[in-house]
C-alpha cells in the first residue's frame, strides 16, 4: 500500500490561473506542508469549490529573515503576484515555507497515477 499525503490551501483563484497557465511554479506558504505530496487548491472565498491540484516537486524549504523590510517584495516575485497582493499577504513575516510546483491538473485522480507511479520507481 502507498500512502499519499494531500494537504489543501486556500487561495485566490486568479492566483490559481498562474499556476495551471505554468506561471506561478513555487507555492509560499506560511505554515509547513507536512510532507505533502499533492496540495488541493479551493477558493480561499468559498473553500467548499475545488479549484485544482498539484504535485509537490521539491522538498520542502523554510525561509528566514530578520529583515522584514524586503521580505514582503521578494516573496511577491517568488510567488508570482504582484506588489499590493504581496504585502497582502506577507507583511509582517519573519518566515515561510515553499515547494516546488510540479505537474498541475483538474483531476486528483491522473495526478495519484503519477505519484504512485513515481514512488514505486
Amino acid at each position: 500500500m502507498i500512502t499519499t499525503n494531500i494537504i489543501t490551501a486556500k487561495i485566490e483563484p486568479a492566483i490559481f490561473t498562474r499556476i495551471m497557465a505554468g506561471e506561478k511554479r513555487i507555492e509560499v506558504r506560511t505554515d509547513t506542508f507536512h510532507g505533502a505530496r499533492i496540495i488541493r487548491y479551493v477558493d480561499a472565498s468559498n473553500p467548499s469549490n475545488t479549484l485544482g491540484y498539484a504535485i509537490v516537486s521539491s522538498p520542502e524549504v523554510e525561509m528566514r529573515t530578520e529583515s522584514l523590510n524586503p521580505f514582503p517584495d521578494v516573496l511577491s516575485d517568488v510567488a508570482c503576484v504582484d506588489r499590493k497582493t504581496g504585502n497582502r499577504l506577507f507583511e509582517g513575516l519573519t518566515h515561510v515555507y515553499l515547494v516546488g510546483l510540479g505537474e498541475v491538473s483538474n483531476d486528483l485522480e491522473s495526478l495519484l497515477k503519477t505519484v504512485t507511479k513515481e514512488k514505486s520507481e
